[in-house]
């Protein structure tokens, strides 16, 4: 079996090779199949996760695209994943960290998962859950590109000492911010479709991920059955 960074790797010359999306289609196609095969490896050589070439492209795109302006992907923004259950939307980004962790073109790519429940129970505990030390990281949140899985799931507000806090649209907006000012990463996975998450967090919080991600959906039946 190939290591990952040789895939990687080979994606990375095909890439330096690429400036303009019309010229290249079909080194586009080339690095989203050898997305498949590193998504693969990066979980212990499992089927790969995705095998929507449509979504694979985007994703390779983003990844690797450079100025590149295709399928609507903004390599400057971060992913919005979005899908039924079982889905494969943690799996996938998941993947995305190992393969970002050892991926030494674009290190700045590389971010940290982190779990909305978490973002609550840190809140609930009385610390600050915008700068924590989350999965006991050396770095606070706030410098470190992450994704925040399975938004939606965890309550919208707590009572904390008498006082209403809504913990993750107060993170969403601290992201944003960062995001505006320093090009930080966000990404987000959500079993909530856009619209539903407008729903849930009101139109501000919902605009501002809007701005900064990029959606991709994850159809089909649950992998887990």
């Amino acid at each position: 079996m190939r290591a990952v960074s040789e895939i990687l790797s080979e994606i990375t010359i095909q890439q330096r090779q690429v400036e303009k999306y019309d010229d290249c289609k079909e080194s586009i196609d080339a690095n989203a199949e050898l997305l498949i095969k590193a998504l693969a490896i990066t979980l212990h050589g499992r089927e790969p996760i995705l095998d929507d070439m449509d979504n694979l492209t985007k994703i390779a795109v983003w990844l690797y695209g450079g100025q590149v302006d295709a399928f609507d992907i903004r390599p400057n923004k971060g992913l919005l994943i979005v899908g039924n259950v079982g889905t494969g939307k943690t799996k996938l980004m998941q993947a995305l960290s190992i393969m970002l962790r050892h991926d030494l073109h674009i290190p700045k790519r590389f971010f940290h998962i982190i779990n909305a429940l978490d973002v609550v129970e840190v809140a609930q505990m009385g610390y600050d859950f915008i700068n924590y030390h989350y999965n006991n990281s050396s770095k606070p949140l706030s410098k470190r590109n992450i994704c925040i899985d399975d938004i939606g799931t965890e309550p919208s507000k707590i009572v904390y000492f008498g006082n209403e806090v809504l913990p993750m649209a107060a993170l969403i907006t601290n992201r944003y911010n960062l995001w505006v000012s320093e090009g930080v990463y966000t990404h987000f996975t959500s079993n909530l479709m856009p619209e539903d998450i407008r729903s849930l967090y009101g139109d501000r919080v919902a605009d501002r991920i809007s701005e900064m991600c990029n959606v991709i959906r994850l159809t089909g039946k649950s992998k887990r059955v």
